[in-house]
């Protein structure tokens, strides 16, 4: 099989995930949407990557929204990215969900041994994810906590460039029709692109849509608030109940940047349950929609 027989393979198994990742909503309206997901292949950074693209389905066309998908996460199968992309398909929205290479996430998920990019949607990966208890340093051994582990093994300067890479190529795309671009990104790719758009002023969102934003790096993780006070975009500022600690540490600060630097377009939400539970995904859709369209 020749290498577009393998993208293509690829891009099949990743549709019938995001088909299969809620069965409950398998309904013929359901299914009705996932049809209409179209293949876009896109250059970030001399290489290929897949996005998913959705159309609009309401009369008005109110704008675009870029969904990226977490590192550990490649098809946002645990964020329920599909449920979300239809729904606010009906509201007015186009969407393009950017996938993450799958060999790449499933390379790091086998060598990090710290929080993922997930929403922390259970118990077990709550416990998967929490540091282990620290150890006393004795002359033999010495102390490196969890996340600085982590941050080695996973360079975030070289994510934050394909994300950035990925971001401009799409919104390279999405500029054909003449409408606002907005971004949804979780975990550390919010985080990450919080840092991007403080330095790249110059880009045209009309906002960013982040879900516990963190980074495992303690340094930059306690700046994401700040951040985001300085972006020109606005800012919907999304936690669960069960975010990552990392996420804990800084969410109270976001309302107090924003208040320092008059940042009147940041709104901090929180939501009662994991992101991927139906009620909670139907009230996002709310809560986004309703943001958007007062910045209309």
């Amino acid at each position: 099989m020749d290498k577009q027989g393998h993208l293509n393979m690829r891009f099949m198994l990743l549709l019938l995930a995001l088909v299969l990742i809620h069965p409950a909503k398998g309904d013929t309206h359901y299914h009705a949407h996932s049809s209409l997901d179209e293949q876009i292949t896109l250059l970030a950074q001399g290489e290929e990557f897949q996005t998913v693209y959705h159309p609009h389905m309401a009369p008005a066309h109110r704008g675009t929204i870029i969904f990226f998908a977490s590192l550990m996460d490649p098809v946002g199968g645990k964020h329920g990215f599909a449920y979300l992309r239809y729904a606010l398909s009906e509201k007015g929205y186009d969407s393009y969900l950017v996938l993450n290479n799958i060999s790449i996430a499933a390379a790091s998920e086998d060598i990090v041994q710290t929080p993922d990019d997930t929403a922390a949607s259970d118990s077990a990966t709550q416990t998967q994810s929490a540091p282990s208890e620290p150890q006393t340093p004795t002359e033999q051994q010495s102390y490196i906590p969890n996340y600085q582990s982590a941050y080695a093994l996973i360079d975030l300067d070289t994510y934050k460039s394909r994300l950035q890479a990925q971001l401009e190529s799409v919104m390279q795309r999405a500029a054909q029709t003449p409408k606002p671009v907005s971004i949804f990104a979780i975990g550390q790719g919010a985080g990450l692109l919080s840092e991007y758009l403080s330095e790249f002023p110059e880009i045209e969102l009309q906002a960013m849509i982040a879900l516990n934003s963190y980074l495992p790096d303690p340094e930059r993780n306690r700046h994401i608030g700040a951040n985001f006070s300085i972006i020109i975009p606005a800012v919907l500022d999304l936690y669960t109940t069960s975010a990552h600690s990392m996420t804990d540490s800084h969410k109270k600060l976001g309302p107090l940047w924003a208040q320092k630097n008059q940042k009147l377009d940041y709104r901090q939400v929180e939501l009662l349950d994991d992101a991927n539970n139906s009620e909670q995904l139907a009230r996002l859709t709310t809560e986004i929609d309703g943001f958007l369209r007062r910045l209309f």
